[in-house]
């Protein structure tokens, strides 16, 4: 039998039968992969992907990570652990093992001959918005206020509320400082003390009437509002502005 047949059968004969090493239980995946100028069949463990044609360890490693974040490519970065021993410049299998806390990884190379782990450390370049300029307390912010940076961070995004051209200074903010929240925030649609038109609403029936805002808030911020039979009332600030009155957020 031809020897390179042999070692395709004996490979997937022992990957159905335990597993490549460190995989789960479930259905493997196959990868068909160049070596020494033939076509390898491996058996890649369940969690593995297998690397487009071509691309190298290192770049398939960043693409699947820029994936499992939802980044470009061009976002991530990552640095290797101490170890012993070359990696394969082009992987048949990649897999992460552990929980991606903090960006650490151990990964997981399997090439055609064989399986090693290395440790690594991955993070992302991470976009903030600053102040062009200083900005005084209650400015609307407007596109020539806002400076957009990066900076290097290890572990994966966090999500956060970026900023918007028609937001308002809470505070005094000082040129290159962070614009985020609470410094800046969504334009108060209702401010404290003022009319506000009220709907209530009873099934299929809405009430429209004017009541006064007891609370400043944004777009979907909860206020207190006055009705006109001076009940105290809960309500979620729309676009209008109305404050809207659900049955259950009268209390």
């Amino acid at each position: 039998m031809n020897p390179l047949a042999l070692f395709v059968a004996g490979f997937a004969l022992w990957g159905s039968a335990t597993g490549a090493p460190g995989s789960d239980p479930g259905d493997p995946v196959t990868a068909v992969t160049g070596f020494r100028g033939a076509t390898v069949v491996a058996i890649c463990p369940t969690g593995a992907v297998v690397p487009a044609p071509g691309l190298g360890t290192e770049a398939a490693l960043t693409t699947h990570v820029a994936d499992l974040w939802g980044l470009s490519e061009r976002a991530v970065f990552f640095e290797w652990g101490p170890g012993e021993g070359d990696l394969p410049v082009e992987a048949t299998c990649l897999r992460l093992l552990g929980s991606g806390s903090g960006g650490h990884w151990v990964v997981e190379i399997t090439d055609g001959e064989g399986s090693i782990r290395r440790r690594a450390r991955f993070g992302h370049m991470d976009r903030r918005w600053v102040a062009a300029r200083d900005l005084p307390r209650h400015h609307r912010l407007g596109r020539d206020d806002m400076l957009m940076e990066q900076e290097p961070r290890w572990g994966a995004p966090r999500p956060q509320d970026e900023p918007e051209p028609g937001w308002t200074t809470r505070r005094m903010i000082r040129a290159g400082q962070l614009l985020s929240v609470p410094g800046v925030a969504p334009a108060l649609l209702v401010e404290s003390g003022s009319a506000v038109d009220v709907e209530l609403r009873r099934g299929a029936v809405v009430l429209r009437v004017t009541g006064e805002s007891r609370t400043a808030g944004s777009l979907g911020d909860d206020v207190q509002v006055r009705l006109p039979t001076g009940k105290l009332v809960w309500g979620t600030v729309r676009s209008g502005p109305v404050v809207e009155i659900l049955p259950q957020q009268e209390r």
